[in-house]
């Protein structure tokens, strides 16, 4: 109960009775439900508002009113009127209306909150719901527009694992995309910058499917309502802001103009990780508010972001590879964005129960995640996700410092997510399952970078340069000597030759860290390695490992294991690549 300074008359709001006055000593109802909780103040901004509930036809509405209108109450009421406040008509209930909107003042303060992500310690989700919860109610989610509020939940977590997770494992993409719904959820922990991955490919690939597999994990995964490329940039800012730390899905790139394609992905790339815009505040005129954000975005497109900048004349910015990455969303002789099926049934049935099981279960997977996330310290997290990010990057092969671990570095982050999710339960897969999905992803985004080939050649070149080097040192009557038993010369202590049948070819054996040292910084040995066994370079196990163990005569040491290049394969690369000849295969 609140008293006017006119000690004459006391104030009431009752939810059922309406606004209450008390006069002789008995109370009356003037005016529907109305009342003022909290003095509120924006996030960030200098502003007061009053934080008004009032009633609508029974149900029970909130509105933010600049504090200043206490000193104009009819204008704090015209507003609400429009909004379907059914006040009397009577100038004396007026009167008292105005009297209670004027000379209230509420002792309870609250922080609004304009968009969703964290605040602090705290995470806002799309419907408003913060975790951990705040008890005192300090804190209030007020979007600038309302019709973005949108149900966070839907079905159960285990309908969620059973129909959307637990079929993704047949898709490495679509299990990259889970793990980037829950990586968005904890950017904030993290110095890596914002960024988008666009998965491109084939109309019927399956590429909007994956985009909604990635949304389920926080919200509704439904293609209905998802936003597309012909955002302005004004339209952007807003959109980043609606959704700050968590995943953002934007469907086909083919909305862009062709004529302006490749100036709005730069834009939206390089704007993604400013990270902060404004936001024009529909409580005060004239007003804009800065607002942040922290994201990972997923896009679909026919095409790569390369091509379309290719064929405007244009090349890619070293930055805004990093930002905006490609990633195929299929490969060769696999069914569209699948890698396998279950038995008995065709791609799109199969397609087709997962999208209709997206948009029914949903949400509960981050909601759980962000739990379990909040019941440790930020610091400790933080070192969690250090620890996995080394461990993806280790093996995986990621090279070196620079652009290579600014390109792997939201993949990691997918990782480190992915482990938490594996290890609450939250997903039912093996952690083996889960490196899988984002080291195949991963590769396959970074042989879709366009400088791929000439970093590639490039490492090819000073590995060749070396073999030529070190082959120079051998006398070739020495090796004429050799039978068809495998046999090992060292040279320089790291490189090996031998001749191993049938054919007697000449092959080089390396050590892994030589051949690291050798190709140089720039790239990763992961990614070296698979165009050389795609290139039929090296010689493999049985199960077609990279590297096979060779016996060294003289040393009792353990057999090392190496890469094993075959002069043949390496001769005709030298020369495809313009290279000088080199001395053939010993007779």
């Amino acid at each position: 109960m609140k008293k006017s300074k006119n000690s004459n008359l006391q104030f009431r709001p009752h939810p059922k009775k309406g606004l209450l006055v008390k006069r002789a000593g008995e109370w009356h109802s003037v005016a529907p439900y109305i009342k003022i909780p909290a003095l509120a103040h924006e996030e960030g901004g200098d502003h007061f508002l009053l934080v008004i509930e009032f009633e609508v036809d029974g149900a029970q509405l909130r509105y933010l009113h600049p504090a200043r209108d206490t000193l104009n109450p009819k204008a704090i009421i015209a507003e609400l009127v429009s909004r379907g406040y059914a006040i009397s008509q009577s100038v004396d209930d007026h009167a008292l209306v105005e009297a209670y909107l004027s000379t209230t003042r509420p002792d309870h303060r609250v922080t609004i909150l304009r968009r969703t992500g964290w605040y602090g310690d705290v995470y806002v989700r799309p419907d408003g719901g913060i975790i951990p919860e705040c008890r005192d109610q300090s804190l209030v989610y007020e979007p600038e527009d309302r019709a973005t509020l949108k149900p966070a939940n839907g079905g159960t977590l285990e309908g969620w694992q059973r129909s959307v997770a637990v079929p993704a494992t047949h898709s490495s993409v679509m299990m990259f995309a889970i793990s980037a719904g829950f990586a968005a959820l904890i950017m904030n922990y993290t110095p890596v910058e914002s960024g988008m991955f666009h998965i491109f490919g084939k109309t019927t690939a399956g590429k909007s499917l994956t985009l909604c597999v990635g949304l389920s994990v926080g919200e509704c995964g439904t293609k209905v309502g998802m936003p597309h490329w012909d955002f302005t940039n004004a339209g952007f800012e807003e959109l980043a802001a609606a959704h700050s730390d968590r995943l953002l899905a934007i469907d086909e790139a083919g909305h862009i103009q062709t004529d302006t394609a490749v100036e709005k992905l730069r834009r939206t790339a390089f704007a993604m990780t400013t990270g902060s815009g404004r936001i024009r505040s529909r409580h005060f005129k004239g007003s804009t508010n800065i607002t942040n954000w922290k994201l990972l975005a997923l896009s679909s497109g026919e095409q790569p972001v390369s091509d379309l900048v290719r064929s405007a004349g244009k090349r890619r910015i070293g930055g805004e590879q990093v930002r905006l990455i490609d990633v195929p969303a299929t490969k060769q002789g696999r069914f569209g964005v699948f890698d396998s099926l279950p038995d008995g049934i065709e791609p799109a049935e199969f397609a087709g129960a997962i999208e209709k099981s997206a948009a029914r279960h949903y949400g509960h997977a981050a909601e759980v995640f962000l739990r379990r996330l909040t019941k440790k310290d930020r610091e400790s997290r933080q070192n969690e996700i250090t620890k996995y990010r080394r461990e993806f990057r280790s093996r995986a092969n990621v090279a070196g410092e620079g652009f290579e671990r600014r390109f792997s570095s939201k993949f990691e982050l997918c990782y480190a997510a992915g482990r938490f999710a594996v290890k609450w339960g939250i997903l039912p897969w093996s952690n083996d399952q889960l490196f899988t999905a984002i080291e195949e992803t991963y590769l396959s985004a970074r042989r879709s970078a366009p400088e791929y080939e000439s970093m590639i050649h490039g490492a090819l070149s000073k590995v060749i340069r070396h073999l030529q080097t070190s082959r120079r040192g051998i006398e070739i009557k020495a090796l004429k000597k050799m039978d068809n038993t495998e046999r090992v010369a060292a040279v320089d202590g790291a490189a090996f030759l031998t001749f191993i049948g049938p054919g007697r070819e000449l092959i080089y054996g390396v050590k892994k860290e030589t051949l690291i040292r050798w190709m140089g910084d720039g790239i990763s040995l992961q990614v070296f390695e698979q165009f050389l066994l795609a290139q039929g370079v090296l010689l493999v196990t049985k199960r077609s490992l990279a590297m096979k163990q060779v016996s060294v005569p003289g040393s009792s040491a353990a057999r090392p294991y190496l890469y094993c290049f075959r002069s043949s394969r390496i001769d005709a690369l030298n020369l495809e690549a313009g290279g000088q000849d080199r001395d053939r295969t010993a007779e």
